[in-house]
């Protein structure tokens, strides 16, 4: 059977002080154990897939395949919920305004954001 690898990025391993101390090593491990055998990488972009095409050459591993699978959004209708009162008054008033979906990780700054 075949492994198919889906990455997001190697974040982890360019810019370890954006990470949680544990989070390089773990992510390390992760990716040796994963490319013990010829895998299929998929990547989330064409720049993630040269990056981690250079990184599997660097490390000598061998990838059966390269092939980039960029994500999508579909526009779906969905029933319509009401909006909360206070949500309708932030939005009313026209100024600029942020919407953020994800975790919240001090990396991630969204003091930026909030500031």
């Amino acid at each position: 059977m075949q492994k198919v690898v889906y990455i997001h990025d190697i974040i982890p391993l360019e810019m370890p002080e954006y990470q949680r101390p544990e989070t390089r090593p773990a992510f390390e491990n992760y990716l040796s154990e994963v490319m013990d055998a010829p895998v299929t990488i998929a990547s989330n972009s064409q720049d993630t897939d040269t990056r981690f095409q250079q990184l599997a050459r660097m490390k000598g591993w061998t990838v059966a395949k390269y092939i980039v699978l960029k994500p999508s959004l579909v526009a779906a209708t969905s029933q319509k919920l009401p909006v909360r009162d206070e949500i309708a008054t932030y939005i009313s008033r026209r100024h600029p305004f942020f919407t953020v979906i994800g975790t919240i990780e001090p990396r991630k700054n969204h003091l930026l954001l909030l500031n």
